[in-house]
């Protein structure tokens, strides 16, 4: 079934609401199953099967993707290092006593 025939198929029900809140549905799992084809460096790949212990391709670069924006969020958070300035608080130093 295609996205056509869903939408004059949901037509008929007179719910235009749940229509499209079903076509929105429709397209987001197109669009997560998906194949994607890639030409990428086979070998890199088998090393990191090896390395990450992955049982599949599929897997290793599933992981490898996650890992890359992880990375990318640690590079943003760097922008940030020293520009918040902490206020001290009260030391912690017990009072000297002179007698």
């Amino acid at each position: 079934m295609d996205l056509g025939s869903l939408s004059a198929i949901l037509a008929g029900t007179g719910s235009a609401i749940v229509a499209q809140s079903l076509v929105r549905l429709w397209r987001s799992v197109i669009l997560v199953a998906m194949a994607t084809n890639l030409d990428v460096n086979i070998i890199a790949i088998e090393e990191l099967m090896k390395l990450g212990r992955f049982r599949s391709k599929r897997e290793a670069v599933d992981a490898a993707v996650q890992e890359a924006i992880a990375y990318r969020k640690q590079l943003k958070a760097l922008d940030f290092l020293g520009t918040i300035d902490f206020q001290q608080g009260p030391s912690s130093q017990p009072a000297s006593s002179d007698q």
